[in-house]
């Protein structure tokens, strides 16, 4: 049956099933028929497969069900149709939808999303929401779905990290400022060891830092460690994002609680340029 659904013969298929033999019957790695025609995009195989009553929910080996190949491969309309359950995980803790984030497939996500049986806040292994998860990997486009969906704009991963912090550390910028305008927190530390500008700050992210500043994002405000804005930037060593925090007014002399100021951390660092800005 592996073999007549690898070549595409649904002939082949046919005349198999008729003598008897399990339509579910799995491979070496517990795959079934349906799973193989799912990961080779085989449409009309997988039509046919399912009109044999083959069961749309058995899981693989890694725990995937033929919904997570069809994410995978950009082909799923015929499984939803046929109720077959967005709420599954593989064994990598990922649903069928957090594939499709990941692999930025807009009709794919809008499909699942509307699927009856979706949970938009269900989590995946390293806690990220969908909606976390589009944050983090800067897909506005599917954010915005997501939300027009129901997703909750304020979720927390466990760390108590939110969507904004996630922008903020990898440096989407119109990600980020679409969240602030919609009502983000952006000062937000919660549990957190740090607030959005310090992970911007720290990551290099000027424009992201620009951005945040301009929506008046505390200059000031602490992180773990009493650490400011301006101790993360110089610990890091990012030379441009240290002058735009001194510009907009961030204060040299502002200590952590193990009394570093940034100049203290750049000069133990050796990092020229930031010792010199911080002189002046």
């Amino acid at each position: 049956l592996h073999l007549a659904v690898a070549n595409g013969n649904v002939d082949l298929l046919s005349m198999l099933a008729s003598e008897d033999l399990p339509i579910d019957v799995r491979d070496a790695k517990n795959r079934t028929p349906l799973h193989l025609a799912s990961m080779l995009s085989y449409q009309d195989m997988v039509r046919h497969l399912i009109s044999m009553k083959i069961d749309v929910n058995a899981k693989d080996v890694v725990g995937r069900t033929a919904l997570h190949y069809a994410a995978l491969m950009g082909h799923l309309e015929i499984l939803l149709e046929k109720k077959a359950s967005s709420k599954k995980y593989n064994k990598l803790g990922d649903m069928a939808l957090h594939i499709a984030i990941r692999n930025a497939d807009e009709s794919i996500v809008r499909l699942i999303a509307a699927a009856e049986d979706v949970n938009l806040e269900a989590r995946a292994k390293n806690s990220f929401t969908p909606l976390l998860l589009a944050a983090d990997c800067g897909h506005l486009v599917i954010l915005k779905h997501l939300l027009g969906r129901g997703a909750e704009m304020n979720v927390r991963a466990l760390n108590d990290i939110t969507p904004l912090h996630l922008a903020a550390e990898k440096g989407h910028v119109a990600l980020a400022e679409f969240l602030i305008q919609n009502g983000a927190e952006i000062d937000y530390l919660g549990n957190a060891a740090s607030r959005p500008l310090h992970l911007a700050a720290e990551a290099g992210h000027l424009a992201l830092v620009k951005m945040l500043l301009q929506y008046n994002a505390d200059i000031q405000g602490q992180g773990g460690g009493s650490r400011t804005p301006l101790i993360f930037a110089s610990a890091a060593g990012n030379v441009e994002t240290v002058r735009c925090l001194v510009n907009h007014g961030a204060r040299p002399n502002q200590k952590d609680s193990n009394g570093q100021t940034g100049l203290n951390v750049a000069a133990q660092r050796g990092y020229r340029q930031i010792i010199d800005i911080l002189l002046e």
